[in-house]
């Protein structure tokens, strides 16, 4: 009987059985395809790819030097934080309220009862004679009322907001020359925030339960104006900020007429008075605002009333909205700067640069108070004492510079 004797070629054995059953040597088949694969690829690239990219990258006097047209000026060092700008000041009353400083002069609330606690029934001010020492005296104005809030200095009158404590209360100027005070008007709600700027006082009172106006008193024409007035909304938006003759408030926006549309849009937008030119102009953000202020070509607002989780959010002009941080729970702008506390420590945004720069320590917590003509105040609360401990600082557009 003839043996069925195989025959052996390069990858195995060619006969008819052996082909169908024995497949061991197809996995080297297989890696002998990929190595050449791979070898012709990389011949492509090196002798037909690289040459033709090459190309777009050659001048007759060399290869393109991309080149960097910005302005370096390597003597200028930025700054990592704003520690140096931080002041503190030792006050002599125990509770102070609401300071604000203006030239050598600091002014501020403040006293106590007589179980110690505190009541803002007199007002002080500081005459700076350096940056460690200066002289306090208490103003000759008489509380009407239980507490003094938002005393606003200027080099000839303070003005103040004379409240009681269930609500309502007055709102007061004090001639330095003369030294008396005028009621200017009387309010029935909620404390309004009072600004002086030059010789007006303005203010956004909640009228009655559902009517909110923006006043302006001319000290010089003992003239009030109502230059605004809201309906339909039982609540006030954060008030109002001046600068220079631009006042600033947030209001509805032009699709909604009422509260109820307010609250089903959830938006609102800012309006912009000039005094000099008695004209509005509006910016609707597409989205609800809050304690509005404005520096210049510059305007702010948070996104909720009064939230540990607000949202703080800036535009610069015409431009685009950005947002700057979460968990602000108060915010100043002044020159080129913004100013904000997020979850108990104080920065600076520096608008120009779009950068931000610690101004208080990590290991120190802090609580905003405000800021105006250029300075910022907040209550160090690291610790609890028995005396407020108050900070601040002057920054302005250049302090990031070293």
């Amino acid at each position: 009987m003839k043996k069925n004797v195989s025959r052996n070629g390069l990858f195995g054995p060619r006969d008819r059985i052996s082909k169908l059953k024995n497949k061991s040597y197809y996995p080297l088949f297989f890696v002998g395809l990929l190595i050449a694969g791979i070898l012709f690829i990389a011949l492509f690239v090196y002798f037909v790819a690289i040459p033709m990219v090459a190309k777009d990258f050659e001048k007759d006097e060399g290869p393109t030097i991309i080149k960097d047209n910005q302005n370096k000026n390597t003597m200028i060092e930025q700054r990592q934080d704003l520690y140096s700008f931080v002041k503190e000041h030792l006050f002599k009353i125990r509770y102070i309220n609401q300071p604000q400083k203006l030239g050598n002069e600091l002014i501020c609330t403040g006293g106590i009862d007589p179980a110690g606690n505190p009541l803002l029934n007199y007002v002080y001010l500081y005459t700076f004679k350096d940056e460690d020492n200066s002289e306090v005296s208490r103003l000759n104005i008489k509380c009407e009322n239980d507490n003094i809030f938002y005393p606003q200095l200027s080099d000839k009158y303070v003005a103040y907001v004379d409240a009681m404590t269930g609500g309502g209360g007055g709102i007061y100027y004090f001639d330095r020359k003369s030294g008396q005070s005028k009621l200017v008007k009387e309010f029935y709600g909620a404390i309004p925030k009072i600004h002086l700027s030059q010789n007006r006082i303005i203010w956004f009172e909640q009228v009655t339960g559902d009517i909110a106006s923006v006043y302006v008193y001319d000290i010089l024409l003992d003239r009030l104006t109502a230059v605004n007035t809201q309906y339909g909304l039982p609540f006030v938006y954060g008030g109002v900020d001046v600068d220079g003759n631009k006042i600033i408030w947030a209001g509805l926006s032009d699709t909604d007429s009422n509260i109820n549309d307010l609250m089903a849009s959830g938006k609102s937008q800012l309006y912009v008075f000039d005094m000099t030119a008695g004209t509005t102009e509006k910016y609707n953000p597409d989205m609800y605002v809050f304690s509005p202020q404005i520096k210049g070509n510059i305007m702010g607002w948070l996104d909720t009333n009064n939230s540990p989780t607000a949202g703080l959010y800036i535009v610069e002009g015409n431009g685009v909205t950005k947002k700057l941080a979460d968990a602000v729970t108060g915010y100043y702008i002044g020159d080129g700067i913004v100013v904000y506390c997020q979850n108990q420590r104080m920065f600076c945004y520096f608008v120009e640069k779009d950068l931000t720069l610690p101004l208080s320590k990590e290991d120190k917590k802090a609580m905003m108070i405000g800021g105006a003509n250029g300075i910022v105040f907040w209550y160090d609360i690291t610790q609890t004492y028995e005396r407020d401990i108050v900070k601040y600082a002057e920054v302005n557009s250049s302090s990031w510079r070293k």
